[in-house]
């Protein structure tokens, strides 16, 4: 027996001898961490830390397995098991413990077969209580040549540690191979020293230093990377993956040698362009990124294996606009001071800061940066990393080429690892599959190239400027060329060019009546003559107050034809908001009819009715007429939104806006001269310049849609199919409505050929029945101030697939950029506010100079242009299209009318004995969404919920008026004494929960108990009476279908249309027509008020009821069938005595409590008692 032979034998013997020794010892902070987590996931293999490679020139398996065994024996941590996770979690160092070693035949295998086997064998779990945690896989893949797969637990080992093993294990192979033992330097130290060498480090003056350090460092509110909304596919949004890259040679190079010229490591060079990156993804200016140390600070520990790295925190400021040498100044800083005190525990820090945990997230920072120069074993970068195209190593007598092992780690969202190999810098970002795509990884790669490129180019200019997004992405086909328009071309002259080309054919029907092209001209020219009369002419402003019918289209088309611009007034709308509108535009004529008139000349404009028999003054309609000659630079039209200081805004429109967004969308929908278009929505509303405009200047017949129509969904539906519409322009609120009756009816009969959805975020489950209802849906996004829409997606089943749809690509008459707070030009799919350019931008609003300039900006990337400053924030998908993710301020949208929270809380604090008011938006799905304000009142003042809302009832529109309004004790505030709204959506939720339960004193059981508990749900109230009307209750009609659907489930054998929820508004007539109620008596009286005689007219009761559900149906003033003016219904104006049922007293009641509260009384007033005798009943049902 040789030599060799002899010693192999004894070394056996002394393993099967030594295989029952066992040693225990304490566990280090870093291993406690780790294994804690190891146990949340035991079948994971994020911890494990793996190494492949091709082995070629004569690879001896044999050879392989005995050397691994040798290196078992020399390295303690090799044949180490551990138990217990909590403070007496301990390691067990075992005498022996055999290595795992697998060896499978892989030839003929091709190279995708092999990777997979790799790859599972590298995923399967090590058993941290039994061992061991090391494990070889060879695969035969030819004769002499392998692929070898290394595995081992994070636990025993670390990047330094693999330097420390490879080479030995290089040696201890060639050893076997030649038959002859190796003299490795003999172990000093192991790991168990060092985990007495780490307590020993704590209990002493260093540890108190470092802790200083540390607490100082992480003190405060730590932030936390809130990444944007990347688009992961959710079949593969488990687990975690990787990508590789190389730093081109020439950046490498100039990397060396800028870090060399500015005295700092290329490390800090690197992390501080990756701070600068993740501080633009996240939009944060303050940013954690995690770091790890080699845990090495003793020279003793450095030949020794284990798990000696612990991750160190790395805080960044940007936000006082620092240039690359001003953060690389910091972060050396930073660097050196971690590096100082970098051996107290991550762990233990955590757990003093006691940070708010996440199961899904790491505590303290959600990213990491790694920079590994292997000072052992240089050539590992290479072979670490399984690039292709490293150069090959020599190895124990071998020759090791790379193999890919992709390390799907998960443990954070994102790690960016860069390997030095020599002069080339190597790099794999590392992430999670449910935050990023594959794709978002990747890009992040290129926008750390392209921001350590500037940097290095500008070091002084500030990093926030530095250019992020790529030339690939700037070259991305999203900016569309404009339109062109001959500046002499107007909404007139296409409209009389269409006319003449038209004048037989219908221009607009309503209600029975209907005019043809010729007629509507004609029309239009009386009344345009008439205006100027009154001295009407450019540059003028018009009112028109009309309700909707064909007047309504000769009205506007006569001021037009005046030269004039319209002002739309809604007839709905309270008094005192045309009064405001009237005042700011100027108009001193309105175009009107005889029921408005007196009203409009109290309010300072001259009235000319439209429904006189003779106008004064008219020309005979054959008397030829000459139009006043505008271009696109003249003003068509001055819409009004809601304002944020409490006043409304008007935003003016010239001739060549519109035209520019007709021309841009004929490209998408070619006009169709048979077409029939509805016009559904308010002239006041921006939505209703398409719907009018394009039929009108195509020849198509416009439908304009009745009062008594619009506001009930199957009645609507019905016009549909007796006109036969084909074109179809609607919020999502309104296709809900629509959509409801369709599923009880089905859609026989429709001819919808194209669906506009508009105003609000189109709901993928609501676009998905669309699609089986119409020939083509689509999804429309613009403000008011760039012309009603500027971008289009034409919805596809896979448009579906999110809560959303995306309302697409720029037309061709609008340049969209999605810019960051510096106005930069953000990434695809990272979050920005959206700007907006071309000739769909309207020339500024009026009279408001200042907030012209803040709104209306110049554009940098095309000279001579303005950009609109949306408000939205809006992320491009990869593909180019648009994504509205909600809003930069406090302004939301109620069904497609949008809403300053500010202007809602103004008109309340005003009110007396407000001390104050708070409002956001309330419910999630877009049935769902309700304006809800809470009311902190002044001391001794004495009003309810109900008085508030009747209040603003008299001021607002009734889209502003609050669904609900919460009486508090108090009104959260932030830091900086703004409204918590985070805060106090928790107590409006809280409010929707708490009125789902019964009151003390509620409505009887039974029928009208259920029906009272769904009001109570839907309507965030408990104050539900069996008399009370929906719609005084803050209802609309979205919540009514709310209801429907609810009260479908709770009672599914007792069919009720939508249109019955409009005539039996009360729980007490809701619950008879459902079926008997098992309850009897009286309801309940709301706060404040007595209780009310029982109606002792059944059907006037329920008269009553259904006057007021026309009267307030549909409250959400997308229809035109909302509450009237009291001003307006003078045929309401009876008197009934006390005891004429409940209604009645109520509406008494109501009218004095809006006196109470109406302009001009004072605080003490508000604070006296109600005349509860005060006879106005029409207030009840028409305010």
């Amino acid at each position: 027996m040789t030599h060799y032979a002899t010693r192999r034998r004894l070394e056996e013997l002394l393993r099967r001898r030594a295989s029952e020794a066992r040693t225990e010892v304490p566990l280090s902070y870093g291993q406690h961490s780790l294994l804690l987590l190891h146990h949340r996931d035991s079948d994971s293999a994020a911890y494990h830390v793996g190494f492949a490679a091709r082995f070629t020139g004569g690879f001896d398996a044999g050879a392989l397995r005995g050397a691994l065994r040798s290196l078992v024996t020399r390295h303690e941590m090799l044949r180490t098991t551990f138990r217990g996770w909590d403070v007496h979690g301990r390691q067990t160092v075992h005498g022996w413990l055999e290595p795992g070693f697998e060896q499978t035949d892989a030839t003929g295998w091709d190279e995708r077969e092999l990777h997979e086997r790799v790859h599972a064998d590298y995923r399967r779990p090590l058993d941290v209580l039994a061992g061991p945690l090391v494990r070889a896989h060879v695969y035969d893949v030819a004769p002499g040549e392998a692929v070898v797969l290394l595995v081992l637990h994070h636990l025993v080992v670390d990047f330094h540690s693999l330097g420390v093993l490879l080479p030995e294990l290089g040696e201890l192979y060639a050893g076997e191979v030649r038959r002859q033992p190796v003299p490795l330097p003999a172990q000093v130290v192991g790991y168990a020293d060092f985990v007495r060498y780490q307590q020993e480090l704590l209990a002493d003056e260093r540890g108190a230093r470092a802790r200083a350090y540390w607490h100082e460092q992480l003190a405060g509110d730590l932030p936390v990377c809130e990444w944007p909304a990347f688009r992961v596919d959710p079949g593969e949004a488990q687990g975690g993956a990787s990508a590789d890259f190389a730093l081109p040679a020439e950046l490498a190079r100039e990397v060396f040698d800028f870090a060399r010229a500015e005295n700092v490591t290329p490390y800090v060079l690197l992390l501080t362009v990756y701070q600068a990156l993740i501080s633009r993804n996240t939009g944060d200016d303050e940013v954690l990124v995690g770091t790890p140390v080699a845990g090495r600070t003793d020279a003793a520990f450095d030949g020794c294996v284990g798990y000696f790295v612990d991750p160190s925190v790395l805080r960044a400021d940007f936000s006082g606009a620092p240039s690359l040498r001003d953060a690389l100044r910091a972060t050396r800083r930073r660097v050196a001071e971690a590096l100082e005190y970098q051996d107290y525990p991550f762990e233990l820090l955590v757990r003093e800061l006691a940070p708010r945990r996440s199961a899904d997230r790491n505590p303290v920072f959600q990213t990491m940066f790694i920079y590994q120069k292997p000072q052992r074993f240089p050539e590992l970068a290479s072979l670490y990393m399984g690039v292709p195209y490293a150069t090959p190593v020599s190895w124990g007598g071998l020759t090791l080429r790379p193999f890919r092992l992709a390390q799907q780690e998960d443990q954070l969202d994102l790690i960016l690892e860069i390997v030095q190999d020599a002069e080339r810098l190597l790099g794999v970002v590392k992430y999670r599959r449910s935050v990023f795509s594959r794709g978002a990884a990747e890009r992040a790669v290129a926008h750390f190239e392209r921001l350590l490129r500037a940097g290095m180019a500008e070091p002084d200019r500030p990093m926030g400027e530095l250019p992020l997004v790529t030339e690939a992405e700037l070259a991305h086909p999203r900016k569309t060329a404009p339109v062109r328009i001959d500046a002499s071309d107007s909404l007139v002259r296409r409209f009389e060019r269409t006319a003449a080309r038209r004048a037989g054919h219908p221009a607009v029907r309503c209600a029975g009546r209907g005019l043809t092209y010729a007629e509507l001209d004609g029309l239009a020219d009386v009344w345009a003559a008439r205006l100027r009369a009154e001295g009407v002419g450019p540059g003028d402003r018009v009112a028109v107050l009309v309700e909707p019918g064909t007047d309504l289209v000769v009205a506007i088309l006569a001021v037009l034809k005046a030269g004039a611009a319209y002002v739309s007034l809604d007839h709905r709308h309270p008094t005192a908001r045309w009064g405001t509108l009237l005042a700011d535009c100027g108009a001193g004529v309105a175009l009107t009819q005889s029921r408005f008139a007196t009203t409009i000349r109290a309010l300072g404009s001259r009235p000319l009715c439209m429904d006189d028999a003779d106008p004064p003054g008219a020309p005979s309609a054959t008397a030829p007429v000459a139009t006043r000659p505008v271009g696109t630079r003249n003003l068509a039209y001055t819409v009004y939104t809601s304002g944020s200081t409490g006043v409304p805004k008007g935003i003016d429109v010239l001739h060549g806006n519109v035209l520019s967004l007709l021309d841009a969308a004929a490209e998408l929908v070619p006009p169709d001269e048979d077409a029939v278009w509805t016009m559904f929505h308010s002239t006041a509303f921006d939505l209703s310049v398409w719907e009018l405009w394009a039929p009108l200047l195509s020849g198509a017949c416009l439908v304009v849609v009745p009062d008594e129509t619009a506001k009930a969904p199957d009645f609507f539906h019905d016009l549909l199919l007796a006109e036969r519409v084909t074109r179809l322009t609607l919020t999502p609120s309104g296709l809900h409505g629509l959509a409801a009756v369709l599923r009880e009816r089905g859609d026989d009969g429709l001819a919808l050929e194209h669906v506009f959805s508009c105003g609000e975020q189109l709901p993928a489950p609501l676009a998905r029945a669309f699609l089986d209802w119409c020939g083509s849906l689509w999804n429309l996004y613009g403000p008011a101030e760039t012309t009603v829409f500027v971008t289009a997606q034409r919805v596809r089943p896979e448009d579906c697939a999110d809560a959303g749809v995306p309302v697409g690509r720029p037309l061709a008459n609008a340049r969209v950029h999605v810019l960051d707070r510096h106005g930069r030009l953000v990434p695809p799919e990272v979050t920005g506010e959206l700007h907006i350019s071309g000739p769909a931008v309207a020339r500024g609003y009026l009279h408001r100079p200042e907030l012209d300039r803040e709104r209306f900006v110049a554009s940098p990337f095309h000279a001579g242009e303005r950009m609109y400053r949306t408000g939205d924030l809006a992320r491009l998908t990869p593909d180019g299209r648009v994504e509205i993710l909600g809003r930069i301020d406090h302004q939301v949208k109620i069904n497609g009318f949008r809403v300053e929270l500010e202007e809602v809380e103004a008109q309340l604090d005003a009110l007396p004995g407000v001390a104050r008011a708070a409002a956001l938006l309330a419910g999630g799905a877009a049935d769902d969404r309700r304006l809800v304000a809470c009311v902190l009142p002044e001391p001794g003042a004495e009003f309810t919920e109900a008085d508030l809302r009747a209040a603003l009832q008299s001021r607002l529109p009734s889209y502003m008026v609050p669904a609900a309004v919460l009486l508090v004790d108090e009104v959260p505030l932030t830091g900086n004494r703004k409204v918590d709204r985070a805060a106090l959506a928790d107590r409006v939720a809280q409010a929707g929960a708490a009125a789902g339960r019964p009151a003390a004193t509620d409505v009887p059981g039974g029928t009208e108990r259920a029906v009272a508990g769904i009001w109570q749900q839907v309507l965030y109230r408990r104050d539900v009476g069996r008399h009370d009307n929906f719609f005084d209750l803050g209802g609309n009609s979205m919540l009514l279908l709310q209801v429907h659907r609810r009260l479908g489930e709770a009672f599914p054998g007792r069919p009720l249309s939508v249109n019955e929820l409009f005539r039996f508004t009360t729980v007490a007539d809701l619950a008879r027509r459902l079926g008997p109620s098992t309850a009897g008596g009286g309801g309940r009286a709301a706060v404040g008020e007595e209780r009310q005689p029982e109606r002792h007219d059944a059907v006037q009761g329920t008269m009553q009821g259904a006057s007021r559900g026309v009267a307030h149906a549909a409250a959400d003033d997308v229809t035109h069938g909302d509450v009237h003016d009291t001003a307006h219904h003078e045929e309401h104006q009876d008197t009934r005595g006390e005891q004429d049922g409940p209604d009645a007293d109520r509406g008494r009641r109501r009218a004095a409590k809006r006196n109470l509260l109406a302009p001009g009384r004072t605080r003490a007033q508000a604070r006296r008692g109600l005349d509860r005798r005060t006879s106005d009943p029409s207030k009840d049902g028409d305010d």
